[in-house]
Order: structure tokens, then sequence, then C-alpha cells
């Protein structure tokens, strides 16, 4: 049995912006995530490297160099909108004063009250900045959260700082079927999408330039004129909340730049600020996706005697009642508490300690799974290798058929594997990952797609063609199982896993990022 050698190189060039989820009946908010990724893979001799990085949103927005930036975060009662662009445009609370210091956006930071907003009542309350020039090229930002069906204009230009404008222009509208709209002269886009009114975050961005009018929902593009590419000059101010039509909600993280920011940097704006909220989340971000089971491995196996196989039943959080066990041999096994992979306000969870001779296992029996895909955080500086997660026909033990067998090897690369025609076909890292420090890994495999493996949200390993894997019924087991070969020197894994889910559908890359940039 050989090991293939590779397969041809590609060139993958990733554009991580979450295509639109179907929208329910309750029209589900959008949501996106972005990174660009340029990679070159083979099997072996993968390449990856990642072409930008995840920031705050604050720290996004500024990295862009905004022109105007009011946050929402200023005391009660306060007459002044602080600008923090850092170029000192100070603008004002108008008409009706606000309420102040309620619950932020998504784009708040680090847990529950960093960030705050302001509580807009629809009548005639107002933010303006001083008057200025009406830039030509323009991109709005603002997170915005309402209930209403009245609509209302969220961000725009208008030639007064308070009442109502003669002239307005370049100005977003939230309708009463919470749809947006991007008003330039006598040019009107429509989102593609309703529903944002329904009581979740959401972040609105707008713009004009050389690539025509843009509208983004959630970071994604939902309208586009490229027509459109210039506006009528006039001196104005940029109004907040309302002119001549009022809007009735929360904003918060209100941005101008005199100039259109692309589509990508619209995406990782709305990727950098959802971070923020998605912590607390993390399940229910996995659980969209269909899992068959996810196992938070928090719960500490019970007292075993030395030499006996004991097994302890383990939670399931995922969307079906598969309550999962644990079989070790002590004084080697399986040791709970340990701290886990999550962060922010699930840093609290714990992860189990596997020892080099322990595995959980997921007790129903599968037939012959062709398509499917392997979710796990993994740490571990040891050098004897072991399984991650495969699939053997007994759940515990030794399987005497085994297969679908993802697996690190001595010096912390990572493998994956099947049975095909005779000889065992895989895809294979070339960074090691036994470096003391947590990964997140998937692997995806179907019929169409082949395999593909994923580190920390990051394709870095493929093979496109693998063919079939062995047909028959079994179990899937992580933390140690059968090896076909030696290296690796363990068939058991030797460190810390958490968050094990498994699915019976091909993860997208988009969702796998999702799932890393949630927890990250």
């Amino acid at each position: 049995m050989n090991r293939p050698t590779g397969v041809p190189p590609i060139v993958l060039l990733v554009v991580l912006c979450c295509a639109l989820a179907c929208l329910t009946p309750a029209h589900r908010p959008v949501r996106a995530v972005l990174a660009a990724f340029s990679a070159t893979t083979a099997n072996p001799g993968n390449s990856f490297a990642a072409a930008g990085a995840f920031l705050t949103y604050p720290q996004a927005v500024r990295a862009d160099g905004p022109s105007v930036y009011y946050r929402g975060d200023e005391a009660d009662g306060s007459a002044q909108a602080v600008d923090s662009s850092g170029n000192g445009v100070t603008g004002g609370y108008l008409s009706v004063v606000p309420s102040f210091q309620v619950p932020g956006g998504p784009a708040g930071g680090s847990g529950a009250g960093a960030d705050t907003a302001v509580q807009l009542t629809g009548d005639s309350t107002t933010v303006a900045s001083p008057s200025m020039s009406v830039p030509a090229a323009f991109t709005y930002e603002v997170w915005f959260r309402t209930t209403s069906t009245a609509g209302g204009r969220v961000v725009g230009f208008g030639d007064a700082g308070s009442g109502y404008s003669s002239t307005v222009d370049r100005y977003v509208t939230l309708t009463g079927s919470g749809a947006l709209t991007l008003t330039v002269g006598s040019s009107t886009i429509t989102s593609s999408v309703t529903g944002l009114n329904d009581g979740s975050w959401h972040l609105v961005g707008a713009g004009l330039g050389a690539s025509g009018m843009r509208l983004y929902a959630d970071g994604v593009e939902v309208a586009a004129d490229a027509a459109t590419t210039t506006a009528t000059s006039f001196t104005g101010y940029l109004r907040l909340g309302g002119d001549i039509s009022y809007y009735t909600g929360t904003l918060d993280e209100a941005v101008l730049y005199t100039k259109q920011l692309s589509a990508a940097r619209m995406s990782a704006h709305y990727a950098a600020g959802a971070a923020a909220t998605s912590l607390a989340a993390y399940t229910s971000t996995l659980t969209a996706d269909g899992p068959w089971a996810i196992y938070h491995l928090n719960d500490a196996p019970g007292t075993s005697y030395k030499g006996l196989q004991f097994q302890t039943r383990l939670l399931d959080a995922g969307t079906g009642n598969h309550k999962g066990w644990y079989s070790y041999v002590r004084p080697k096994g399986v040791t709970g508490g340990r701290p886990g992979a999550l962060t922010g306000t699930e840093a609290g969870s714990t992860a189990m300690h596997f020892d080099g001779s322990g595995i959980g296992y997921y007790p129903t029996q599968i037939s012959n799974p062709t398509t499917f895909s392997l979710e796990l955080w993994f740490r571990t500086s040891g050098t004897t290798g072991g399984d991650l997660i495969s699939f053997g026909n007994t759940m515990t033990g030794d399987s005497s058929v085994y297969d679908r067998i993802w697996k690190m090897m001595d010096d912390g690369t990572l493998t994956f594997g099947i049975y095909a025609g005779g000889q065992i076909v895989s895809a294979t890292t070339t960074t090691s990952y036994n470096d003391g420090v947590w990964h997140h890994g998937v692997l995806t495999m179907s019929p169409a797609d082949g395999m593909v493996m994923y580190v920390d949200g990051v394709p870095v390993a493929t093979n496109a063609g693998p063919g079939s894997p062995q047909n028959y019924s079994g179990y899937w087991r992580w933390g140690g199982g059968k090896k076909w070969v030696t290296p690796p020197t363990s068939e058991y894994f030797y460190g810390e896993m958490d968050e094990v889910a498994i699915y019976p559908v091909r993860l997208t890359a988009q969702q796998v990022a999702l799932h890393y940039w949630t927890n990250s």
C-alpha cells in the first residue's frame, strides 16, 4: 500500500464573504465573515499563507482612515457626539436628546457592557456633524437595531444641521419592511433582503465611487448601480437618525469615510464587529450548520480502577440526543476539568486531557458515511502522534475494519486518509501543530469535492480525487483508534481536546472560517 505522492498543485483564492443565508419566513439576519487567503496546495507539499488578519471593530475602522467616527459611547445627557477618528469632528445631539448608555452593538469589544449605544425615538432626534463640503466619494457604516415598521432615515447629508433640510443627498433609509435603500441624486437602489427590523444588530454599509453605488447588509453586497458614479456637490451636515423622516431604534458605531471602501473591506469590518457578540453563541453557530452531535467535553469522567476499562457518558449539545461515551484504562485515560479552548464569555468552559489510551466515541452506528465533516479544538506538545477522529467498526478497543482516519504524526503534521483502490489515499499538511497551543481543526469530505483539511480557519491540505472509502457500518471515535502504518508511534492522542462536532454534510470554507473566528 503506497501513499500517493500528491495531487496536481492548485492555487486557491478564498474570499470568505459568507453568502447570503437562505432567508426564513421571519427573514433571518444576514451573516457574513471575510478573510482573504492566497494559497497553493499539493499533497504532500502544501503551502498556505493568510493574506490578512482579523482586528477588533474599532481597529478595523481606524485602519481604513475614517473621516468621522461617532461611537455613541457618550455619558447620559451629553450634548456632544465625540469623534473617535482623530480628526476632531465633534458633532451634536440635537432636538430631542436620545437615551444614552444602552447596550451596544456587535462592535463592542470584550464582553457584555463593554460598548454602549444611543436609542432614538423617531421624534426629530438627530446627530449632526459640523458643516463640511459633502464628499464626492464616500462610504458609510452604521450598526442599527430596531423592531419599528415605520422606517426612517439612518444616515445621510442635508444642508441643515437640525430640522428639515431643503437639500438632501447620499442618504440611507430603512423601509417599513426592513429593507435598506441608498439614494444618490435621482438614483435609488434597494436591498435584496428585507426583515432587518427584526430586533437584532445589523451593519449597514453604503458607498459611492468609481465602482458606482454599493449597498451592504452585514458585510454582504445587497444592491448596486454601476452607472451612478458621481453626485452633486454642496456644503452640508452629516446627519444620523433622520432628516425629513426619522429613525426609531438604536444606533452605534457610525462612520464616514471620504472614499469608497471595497467589498472585501466592508465584509472584514462586519466580521470584526460580529465576533464581539459571537463568543457566547459558539454552540449556536455550529448547530446552525446541522451537526449530528456536538460534544463540549466539559464533563469529568467518574472514578475507575487501574487496569479496568470504565465508561462514562459524555454530554451532547448538538441537534440530536446522541450522548457519547468515554472509554479508557487507568492510570492513563481521560481527565476532565482542563482549561478549554473557548475564549471570551465562554472562557470558563473546560476541556478533556487524553493521556495516551483514552477515547471518546459517538454511540450511534452509521452506515458508510461518504459525505461528512469532523471538527474539534486540540492542543498538544507530544511527539508520538495519535488519532484525532477516525471511523471504526467497533465503539471501543481495536476495530477490525477501520478507515477515514484523521491523525497527528510524530512531527506534529496532520494527515487524513482513506483506503481506496487498494491503497491509502491521503491529504497531509506540511506545518506541524504540536506546539502546545490550541488549534481549530476541520476535515471535510464528499464525493464531489474530495478531502479538504482546515486548521485555524484556513485550508491546509486537499486531495480533490481520493476515490471512495471502504463501505461498512461503524462509529466515529476521537482520541484513539487504529493505524495502518507507523509512524505515528501511538494510535492514541496525548493532549487536550475540546468542542468535538460531527456533521453529515460538507462544511463550506465560509462556514469553517466563521466557526473559527467566532471563538478567536
